[in-house]
């Protein structure tokens, strides 16, 4: 995938802050009949680095060219060339995700929380919010290699993704291509799947939803609502160090991270539960 280079000065009254971050960006549809068909519209969230701000960056990549703008104003995008921009798609071509998804997540878990008593991390220390946000990050590897694995090995929830989840709906493929190399079709859904960003659970819930017909939250339970406020958390951890944009430093206590260890503990053990009955139910 290409990268850009975004840059724009803080439209926040009296901020001094100059915004530059690399973003990856989508390649354009070289596939479209027309040019402006081809054109790839993307939202990148990218931080102040001085008062914290957050804004979102809307870039489009197309054969015509490309561009960037925040809140409608166009912003300096810079585009460098990818030396071999097949390599991450051949990655997620070649990837298989693991076989045992809920004891890969338990045995991260485990080494994750395990450094808790090891090293008694201090509350605001920059270990403990690594701790934090890596939780977050072993829960995105689950969901993915979950709902990749189940498309893969069956039909039904493969077509019912492809027909309803959104991901595929607006790749184009030309059916002379198609016709000469089946495959194509098959690569273009797969990457599209692992390309989502799973710590955006709403988009995720839907996922699931439609491929399974099942809940993705535990019924009756605050775990919907708690990994939703610690996804917001762990993206200011991310991207601010620790700090929300009105200054507040989070601190992860060792009840505050065994905490979300044990709510994300308890949605993978209901997807899992969940996903097995609907997989025995499938026609």
């Amino acid at each position: 995938m290409p990268r850009a280079l975004i840059e724009f000065d803080c439209p926040k009254p009296a901020c001094p802050g100059v915004v530059s971050e690399a973003v990856y960006v989508s390649d354009p549809d070289f596939t479209a009949e027309k040019m402006s068909d081809g054109d790839v519209f993307e939202e990148h969230d990218i931080v102040c680095p001085i008062c914290g701000e957050d804004y979102q960056v809307d870039t489009i990549n197309g054969m015509g060219g490309y561009s960037a703008s925040v809140d409608g104003d166009d912003v300096v995008m810079s585009l460098e060339s990818d030396e071999d921009p097949d390599d991450y798609e051949d990655f997620l071509l070649r990837y298989v995700p693991a076989n045992d998804q809920e004891g890969a997540f338990e045995n991260a878990r485990n080494e994750l929380v395990a450094l808790l008593t090891t090293f008694q991390p201090a509350p605001d220390s920059i270990l403990a919010r690594m701790i934090y946000s890596q939780l977050i990050a072993i829960m995105e590897a689950y969901l993915s290699d979950k709902i990749l694995q189940l498309a893969m090995n069956h039909t039904e929830i493969k077509k019912r993704l492809a027909q309803k989840a959104g991901f595929v709906q607006n790749q184009t493929l030309k059916l002379t291509d198609v016709l000469l190399d089946p495959t194509k079709a098959e690569n273009a859904f797969k990457i599209g799947l692992q390309n989502i960003l799973y710590h955006d659970l709403e988009k995720v819930e839907k996922l699931y939803n439609v491929g399974l017909n099942i809940g993705f939250y535990p019924p009756n339970s605050t775990i919907k609502t708690n990994l939703e406020a610690s996804v917001k958390i762990r993206h200011d951890c991310v991207h601010r160090n620790g700090v929300n944009k009105d200054g507040y430093v989070h601190s992860f206590d060792d009840t505050t991270i065994r905490t979300l260890a044990k709510d994300l503990t308890n949605l993978v053990h209901h997807l899992e539960n969940a996903t097995a009955a609907a997989v025995a139910a499938l026609p």
